[in-house]
């Protein structure tokens, strides 16, 4: 599966059944400059890695 169909799809949506609201995820874990995150899908078993990019930052007031 190609990460641009799953970035397409709607979120909280399995990649593989395309259940919806079936969807447990672990602990992000950042490493190297990138963020990662193991999910399940309590539907149809199936595992996967979710991975973030940073694409901008929000300056907090009073920092």
């Amino acid at each position: 599966m190609k990460s641009i169909l799953y970035e397409d799809e709607q979120k909280g949506v399995c990649p593989f059944c395309k259940g919806w609201g079936e969807i447990e995820g672990g602990s992000v874990f950042v490493e190297d400059g990138s963020a990662y995150q193991k999910c399940t899908c309590s539907s149809c078993n199936q595992t996967w890695e979710d991975r973030y990019v940073l694409t901008d930052y929000l300056k907090l007031e009073g920092s």
